[in-house]
């Protein structure tokens, strides 16, 4: 699959399976590092790209889904407008709608962290490694 990872991939590879309600398992017992194998999959990467296509290739619905999910962390500025979090952007990248998540969030946020790449895992979302080097911070 082009090094894109899947939750297949996941399962596969870690013997992961997500269950709805109580998180990450493995063999049945619940896990708090699921994320870091996701770190292990990425590493070196500053970003992870989380997009818009399921495992079967179909294209993820509905089509606001990336503005939905970056907007859970969107603030309201000093100029009262709302803008996205400098960690998660939405991007359309080759016509497929992706989200951009900084790496650095896992470190200021673990629990949205974990949020976002549940989120890739459970609707089967297809994610790859972004950026190798941070982007360089806006001047204002």
């Amino acid at each position: 699959m082009n090094g894109y990872s899947t939750r297949k991939e996941l399962q596969r590879k870690y013997g992961v399976h997500k269950s709805a309600r109580a998180g990450p398992r493995v063999s049945g017992k619940l896990i708090t590092g699921f994320s870091d194998h996701l770190t292990d999959m990425f590493d070196g990467a500053a970003e992870i790209i989380i997009q818009g296509v399921t495992a079967a290739g179909d294209k993820f619905r509905p089509s606001d889904w990336a503005e939905r999910l970056c907007g859970m962390m969107s603030v309201f500025g000093e100029d009262r407008q709302l803008s996205y979090s400098p960690y998660l952007k939405p991007v359309i990248i080759a016509g497929t709608i992706c989200v951009v998540v900084d790496r650095r969030l896992e470190g200021m946020d673990t629990a949205a962290y974990k949020f976002l790449m549940s989120f890739a895992c459970d609707n089967e979302l297809e994610m790859r490694p972004g950026r190798m080097a941070l982007r360089p911070e806006p001047v204002t």
